[in-house]
């Protein structure tokens, strides 16, 4: 797999926006800022139960894999309560598999143990879905 840098699901606009890697040091690829924000969306959604981005942002098929043998269905998710928690998203990566997009990051909150997470996205016309997640803890 490769980092992602072709914005083949970007306008054209968008392409002169894609930082070029430079010598050892980590850039934020536009792809990067995309799904940054998707993800960011997510805990949004979840934090306060909006059920309504949610289910705009999960794929009708969405199924959490955790690293226990847990698998956790889209409607589960859509209508969890609130933790209260403040999940960060770090050391997010971005690629490019088929026309999928797979975003590998971290998640941390202060108290919790640390959450790898894999998530595939797949393009919806306009707009990307989440398809499914893959934790670890």
């Amino acid at each position: 797999m490769r980092e992602i840098v072709s914005v083949s699901w970007l306008s054209p606009a968008a392409w002169a926006d894609v930082a070029p890697k430079s010598k050892g040091i980590s850039v934020m690829t536009r792809y990067m800022q995309i799904f940054g924000h998707l993800e960011n969306s997510i805990l949004m959604a979840q934090a306060n139960a909006n059920k309504q981005q949610l289910a705009s942002l999960l794929s009708p098929f969405f199924e959490l894999n955790s690293n226990h043998h847990t698998h956790i269905l889209r409607d589960v998710i859509i209508n969890q309560k609130p933790d209260g928690i403040e999940w960060q998203i770090s050391k997010l990566r971005v690629y490019e598999v088929g026309v999928n997009a797979v975003a590998y990051f971290t998640l941390t909150a202060k108290g919790q143990a640390a959450r790898t997470i894999v998530d595939v996205w797949e393009p919806k016309q306009k707009n990307w879905q989440l398809c499914v997640r893959f934790e670890a803890h």
